[in-house]
């Protein structure tokens, strides 16, 4: 079975041959460590993207695309600044033009080369994040209740230039679109559920809406306790569900509400398990994965965790859990 193929049959719930395995995010020196690792794991899944970068202001400092300065803490760093400090300010903001020349060019290539691959086109910005780096947090959370029509029209520009870029990808021929937008904190929502359904659900109908409209899947990431709103991104047609912990909100508890009903795609629990170093534990947690959420002839895609170093897992322990997803 082809790698395309078989990450359908996993989604669609239709018995692909074995479960699919993306090995994208391992740690890489040079371009050609993409086809090594993607022949070692033999992955089924690749991923593109938009070329866009920040503007460096100093070592630690820099601005991105829309105008919010990120202070580097490491690996990805955080908001200290943005541009929407004052809602005055929202008639002039300007949606990011992520379609350049470089952009297609890539993309197009990503295409060419991993023609036989699983091809997902990652969405630069998502609208709960987004709005977060725009206004900043705390503002952002106190608008979520005293500003709620100014949010719903920023969470209306960010959702129209997710739409024209699933657009550009279905051009480009993508077989899914993917957005990263964390909603949960360790134990519990950011915000209620009802306040996401209010504000932030009719977007990602939309956007998950034009996607299928497209033949495309949708993939979405979001960490964190989370279950309370898993039933409404299934209502809205959500495909696959990206998520990296798993025993927060318990593996038999998510089998039992949603296995069969939308695909899981994840690594074992970063925080309990893939850091351990306990080779035994990796091994077992990967296969208790696939007998529940992937035991319903698909559901379960596994993955590799994107900065795996940051959370310190060798990759030794990458192995294990891929080769125990790969076991028949």
């Amino acid at each position: 079975m082809k790698p395309k193929e078989r990450v359908i049959r996993a989604i669609e719930f239709n018995s692909p041959d074995r479960m699919p395995i993306c090995s994208f995010h391992l740690p890489t020196k040079k371009f050609s460590d993409f086809f090594i690792n993607s022949i070692k794991y033999k992955t089924d899944i690749m991923m593109t993207s938009f070329i866009y970068k920040r503007k460096k202001i100093d070592k630690e400092t820099a601005i991105d695309s829309w105008g919010c300065t990120w202070k580097s803490l490491g690996n990805m760093g955080e908001v200290v600044d943005g541009p929407l400090k004052d809602w005055n300010n929202l008639i002039n903001l300007k949606a990011p033009d992520y379609a350049n020349f470089h952009s297609l060019l890539f993309i197009r290539l990503s295409r060419l080369i991993f023609r036989k691959k699983f091809l997902i086109g990652a969405l630069p910005d998502m609208v709960f994040s987004l709005c977060q780096f725009l206004r900043g947090y705390t503002e952002f959370m106190i608008d979520l209740y005293e500003n709620k029509d100014e949010m719903i029209k920023l969470v209306s520009i960010i959702t129209e230039l997710n739409l024209k870029l699933i657009d550009i990808y279905a051009d480009l021929r993508m077989d899914a679109v993917m957005g990263w937008d964390d909603f949960g904190l360790q134990n519990s929502l950011m915000i209620s559920p009802e306040m996401f359904r209010e504000i932030f659900k009719p977007a990602y109908k939309a956007i998950i809406e034009r996607t299928h409209q497209h033949g495309m899947k949708f993939i979405l990431h979001s960490c964190g306790y989370i279950i309370d709103i898993i039933e409404d991104f299934i209502e809205i047609g959500l495909d696959v569900l990206q998520c990296d912990q798993q025993d927060n909100m318990g593996i038999d508890n998510l089998n039992e509400r949603y296995g069969g009903r939308i695909t899981f795609f994840c690594p074992v629990d970063i925080q309990t398990t893939l850091p351990s170093d306990d080779i035994d534990k990796i091994r077992m947690k990967a296969l208790e994965l696939r007998r529940t959420l992937g035991g319903h002839k698909g559901g379960l895609i596994g993955k590799v965790y994107p900065t795996p170093k940051d959370i310190g897992v060798s990759e030794k322990n990458i192995g294990v859990m891929l080769k125990a997803f790969r076991e028949k």
